[in-house]
């Protein structure tokens, strides 16, 4: 995987940056508890890997473990197959073609977002609680999603390959386990509204979708 993870020549953060956000960048990085060889990662990688603040671990010594470990677990004890809709070499593999600019942007982006990340986190929480996943998706794709801070947008190149692209390989690999029957499919809640999204993915597809409770 190490190969898969390192940024291309020319292409890791110190290259893109100037020499005031590379320092903030690597000043993040050690923020965050990593060593600084995740510098060397690839932007997107980078990215996501940041993503979360202190705050929002949930692994370690107190902390819950993540939904998706929960779901696999319960699965498993109850005798039931648990399958994978891609894998981490896939999802790594999604920015494979991100331009150079759209890094840097990326990149930029997490520098600005990262002294209000916090409130990033519980501004998701409540669009998740409110079953909110339309405005959820509307506000990671905001020109401004932080106020005043226009810098702090996501590039749209990031988010067509977070999101859509990979919307569109989760509906090619769930139809033949829906067409099985009996499978519950779990995904995060960015990817179900929208025209792009799973939901009318799978609609269009001529599935019956319909909401519970």
């Amino acid at each position: 995987m190490a190969p898969a993870l390192a940024a291309q020549p020319g292409r890791a953060a110190a290259d893109l940056l100037d020499a005031e956000e590379a320092a903030g960048l690597r000043a993040l990085i050690a923020a965050r508890g990593l060593p600084p060889s995740a510098a060397s990662l690839k932007p997107a990688v980078l990215a996501l890997v940041l993503d979360l603040p202190p705050c929002a671990k949930t692994s370690g010594e107190g902390r819950a473990a993540h939904a998706e470990r929960v779901l696999a677990r319960r699965a498993r004890e109850r005798g039931i197959a648990v399958v994978g809709l891609e894998t981490l070499e896939e999802q790594i593999g999604t920015f494979a073609d991100l331009p150079a600019p759209a890094e840097r942007d990326l990149l930029r982006a997490v520098l600005r977002q990262a002294p209000l990340a916090e409130d990033s986190v519980e501004t998701t929480i409540a669009r998740y609680v409110a079953r909110d996943g339309g405005g959820l998706l509307a506000w990671m794709r905001a020109g401004e999603p932080l106020p005043g801070e226009p810098g702090a947008r996501l590039p749209a190149a990031f988010l067509d390959r977070l999101i859509d692209r990979r919307n569109r390989r989760l509906r090619e690999r769930a139809r033949p386990l829906l067409d099985q029957g009996g499978a519950f499919i779990a995904v995060g809640t960015a990817h179900l509204p929208g025209e792009a999204g799973l939901v009318s993915l799978l609609a269009q597809d001529g599935y019956a979708v319909v909401r519970v409770e």
